[in-house]
Parts: structure tokens; sequence; C-alpha cells
């Protein structure tokens, strides 16, 4: 996979993000996720536009914040699952 575009902080903000087998996306970028207007492009010439929303990961029970041990800084946790 490939991202081209603009980038700021490193993150793509806007531009093409294309796969191995052809398909991509040209939009813009939040948390290197499509958002805002966009549109997908698949090699049979179809084309999807729309616009997309990314939902924050909703904070679970069962993910307790790390706590640093003795001497370590606590990393912080994405506000954003980036797994897709």
């Amino acid at each position: 996979m490939k991202m081209f575009g603009e980038w700021g902080t490193g993150q793509i903000k806007s531009g093409k993000w294309v796969y191995p087998n052809g398909v991509f996306f040209e939009g813009q970028f939040e948390n290197n996720k499509p958002i805002g207007e966009g549109s997908w492009h698949f090699k049979n010439g179809n084309k999807l536009e729309g616009a997309y929303a990314q939902k924050p990961k909703e904070a679970n029970d069962e993910d307790p914040e790390p706590e640093a041990a003795e001497g370590e800084e606590a990393t912080a946790k994405p506000k954003f699952d980036l797994v897709w």
C-alpha cells in the first residue's frame, strides 16, 4: 500500500491511498484514514464517491489505562483505533 499527497505531523492530510491491486482512495484524511469528501476508484472503472466520517473509539472498562512502571513514562493511547 502506498500513500501520496500532502503530509503534516507524520500523517497524510490529503491525497491518494493506493492498494497493490490498483484500487485507490482519493480525498481527505485524518489519522491516516479517509474523512470528508472523497472517492474510491476500482480497477473495473467503478467509482464510489461519498463523505466519510470517523467515530471515536468508545471507552471500554476492559481496557484500563496502562500504568507506568517506576522510572518510566506512561504512553498515551491514541484517540482512534487505527486498525481497519
